[in-house]
């Protein structure tokens, strides 16, 4: 359905417009006055718009919107009728159409509704529904969403209950409230939007931001299995400031149809959505909540029927001169709003970060292969954070180029890459290549896993059949804490070995932290927000569906804890080793420092379509003294060990038992 189009006097000479890009110099997108009629906008009315008109309706050319509404003369959609309209005015002929009249645009521009399909994804499928698009002439190809509909669809996807809403008498302020209390105010006169506690705002259900286990914890007392449950006396939130994103600053409008408030789906994704794990993104055609995960099948590495969807196979070389401003300020307002790490990398704003680094230049090029190349550019040459890292490449470019993407990785990336896969091949020559999960050697117990893997749902735990699955982290701690309360209950020392852990999960390592420490408490900071969780939780684990006295933790059991760590220890890898030693100076680190990783992974869908993923404003914190020390360096070892004994287990043996004083002839 269209909106009506209004006309004004002006002659088809009158001055250039400048689009709401204006402001910012070469790379504002200049309109001239849209002429009804005028289907391949050189200004004129000739018999060329008549040919253009008839090569749109013959398949053989695509209209951009400001086309669309051109050529739409009687508003009734393009047909051969609004050709042979141009045609009469051509002869001169009496005609109560708009030809040659000028579009009156207004503020927000003609908008025009698309319905699309949604492809809503689930980890075993997905299904279809229909969704409405909105674009305007003022912004071309950037699609919109209506904001109520957005909000409806964000209680669904955090599974809250409906937002509480409040809309201004014009329709131009629209408040939205969580149960919590938590809420948010768009305001279509100052283009701004802010929230009271965003982190809270976009945090599943009824919990607090920055809640690293939900929705795999309880808080509150049930009769289901509960595999985490959160100490509310121990647990501890702390809102961040008030954030007001002043989309001004990034060239971004909301705009209005009908009383009714729009965002560009982009935007929308990236501040309310991209925290979810999955995100919005758009192909050209249609919308898909989606991982970019689910996009191949994870058996075969070939595309997923979804996938298959997603790469529809019509590519461009270019993007229009408003997708291309539009797609560089909007990677400018996510990364602004979600890199974890700009401290560190001395980012005051990134659109000053991108100008620096020569990106800013490849962003608004607007050749789309040479802007594909800046996303992988930013995300593995610039950053090197081994958190962030380029997934998948955009569906308007030929597939074939993500083999030329791939390469692109600095020095200093690729020299660390080698120095992680001599350490991999050394255990594989001490230890062969399948090392054992749960090993004894004398009085010590070896605890060995490479990434933290858990199930999902959470009660696929307690309709477990036969043997446990050690290549589950839960299910490898439940039974290691089983083997050490029975038949090991004389092993006086236990070794967690994440020395080649590159991390995974956080609810695992969060099982892990408890089976070692007895309780998991972990600080999560946002430092864009200045939002402070201290996430304090117990487990299940002895996995019969309560926690209770009769979960032992190793503490608990009184053996004597070290790990071993190397630089391939990273994320939660690193997240372990830092957190119990922080919390437990007991615990004895051997090996090398850790590899750091200090913030959850973010998932970026950029405006084209691509996939690439950055450290996210959630940034692993450990508390000292009351000051904040986030874990991005990595822990230190109490022992260091070379690459050569790193998997010397005899040479550990000796080591373990001197440093806890343990006389290993008489404990055998």
């Amino acid at each position: 359905m269209k909106k009506i189009k209004k006309y004004t006097a002006v002659a088809v000479s009158a001055a250039i417009l400048v689009s709401a890009f204006g402001g910012m110099g070469a790379a504002a997108a200049e309109q001239q006055p849209l002429v009804s009629g005028d289907a391949n906008l050189d200004g004129k009315i000739t018999v060329e718009d008549v040919t253009e008109i008839q090569a749109y309706l013959a398949g053989i050319s695509d209209f951009s919107v400001r086309q669309e509404v051109s050529a739409d003369i009687i508003s009734s959609g393009i047909s051969i009728d609004n050709a042979t309209a141009v045609q009469i005015y051509l002869a001169g002929d009496s005609t109560d159409t708009s030809v040659g009249q000028t579009i009156d645009e207004g503020a927000d521009g003609v908008i025009i509704n698309k319905k699309t399909n949604l492809y809503m994804t689930e980890n075993t499928g997905f299904s279809t529904e229909s969704i409405d698009l909105y674009f305007s002439t003022r912004y071309n190809d950037v699609p919109f969403v209506a904001v109520d509909y957005g909000m409806d669809k964000l209680s669904e996807i955090y599974r809250k209950s409906k937002l509480s809403a409040e809309i201004s008498e014009d329709g131009n302020v629209a408040e939205y409230t969580t149960e919590t209390g938590a809420s948010v105010v768009m305001n279509y006169n100052e283009n701004a939007i802010e929230f009271t506690d965003y982190d809270t705002f976009v945090s599943v259900g009824k919990r607090n931001g920055l809640d690293i286990a939900a929705p795999i914890s309880t808080i509150e007392e049930t009769d289901e299995p509960t595999l985490l449950y959160v100490n509310s006396k121990g647990d501890c939130y702390y809102g961040g400031d008030p954030l007001k994103i002043n989309l001004d600053d990034y060239f971004i409008k909301i705009i209005k149809e009908d009383g009714k408030l729009l965002m560009p789906l982009s935007t929308f994704n990236d501040i309310f959505v991209a925290d979810s794990e999955k995100a919005l993104a758009y192909n050209g055609k249609e919308v898909f909540f989606t991982n970019y995960t689910l996009l191949n099948d994870s058996a075969t590495g070939e595309l997923s029927e979804l996938g298959r969807i997603y790469y529809h196979g019509e590519y461009k070389e270019s993007l229009s001169e408003e997708m291309t401003v539009f797609n560089y300020y909007e990677t400018c307002l996510n990364l602004d709003l979600h890199y974890g790490l700009k401290k560190k990398h001395d980012i005051t704003t990134f659109d000053n970060y991108l100008t620096r680094k020569g990106l800013k230049k490849e962003y608004l090029s607007g050749n789309l292969y040479t802007i594909e190349t800046a996303n992988a550019k930013l995300s593995t040459y610039l950053f090197i954070d081994y958190h962030s890292s380029y997934n998948k490449i955009s569906p308007l470019i030929d597939q074939n180029f993500e083999n030329t993407i791939r390469t692109i990785y600095s020095y200093d990336y690729l020299q660390r890459y080698l120095n992680m896969t001599k350490v991999q091949a050394k255990r594989s020559e001490l230890l062969g290549e399948n090392v054992e999960h749960y090993e004894r050697r004398g009085n010590t117990v070896y605890i060995t896993f490479d990434s933290f893997l858990g199930k999902s749902p959470v009660g696929s735990y307690y309709n477990r059949t036969g043997e446990y699955d050690l290549n589950d982290t839960v299910e490898l701690f439940a039974y290691s804490l089983q083997r050490l309360q029975n038949e090991d209950k004389d092993v006086d020392n236990v070794v967690v070995d994440v020395s080649c852990n590159g991390g995974g999960e956080a609810f695992t390592c969060l099982y892990a932290i408890s089976a070692i420490n007895g309780t998991a408490s972990v600080d999560l900071y946002n430092p864009n927000t200045k939002a402070l969780h201290n996430n304090v939780m117990k487990a299940d684990l002895n996995l019969d569906g309560v926690v209770d006295g009769n979960d032992k933790s190793l503490s608990e059991l009184g053996k004597n804890i070290a790990v071993i760590t190397s630089d391939k220890s990273f994320s939660c890898g690193n997240l372990l080793p830092c957190n119990v030693k922080a919390k437990n100076n007991n615990i004895l680190l051997l090996g090398q420092k850790s590899g750091g990783g200090a913030c959850v992974v973010h998932l970026v869908a950029s405006p084209i379509g691509s996939f690439y993923q950055i450290s996210g404003e959630m940034q692993l914190v450990t508390m000292k003294n009351g000051a904040l020390i986030d874990i991005d360096d990595g822990v230190a070892p109490d022992v260091h060990l070379t690459t050569e004994r790193l998997f010397d287990r005899d040479y550990i043996n000796d080591i373990v038992n001197t440093q806890f004083g343990v006389n290993q002839s008489q404990s055998e």
